[in-house]
């Protein structure tokens, strides 16, 4: 696991016990920076996109999100 999806871990798991210990706003605000933040790491990688392979890369970046949402489910 690089770097990017460890920070991401580490956000998501503090943003649960955040949740655990009734802190239900700072959980909320917490997963939502991680995810602000993910979306930029992303941004930086695919940047800048051209007409030519922007199709490309929404289908892959579906691809990785129902990947995912399997993983997630079968937890």
């Amino acid at each position: 696991m690089g770097p990017m999806q460890m920070k991401l871990l580490n956000e998501i798991e503090k943003s649960m016990r955040l949740k655990e210990n009734g802190m239900n706003i700072a959980s909320v605000v917490t997963l939502q920076e991680a995810c602000v933040e993910a979306a930029r790491d992303v941004n930086e990688y695919i940047s800048p996109l051209c007409d030519a392979t922007v199709h490309i890369t929404i289908g892959v970046l579906r691809y990785v999100a129902d990947l995912l949402e399997e993983e997630g489910g079968a937890r």
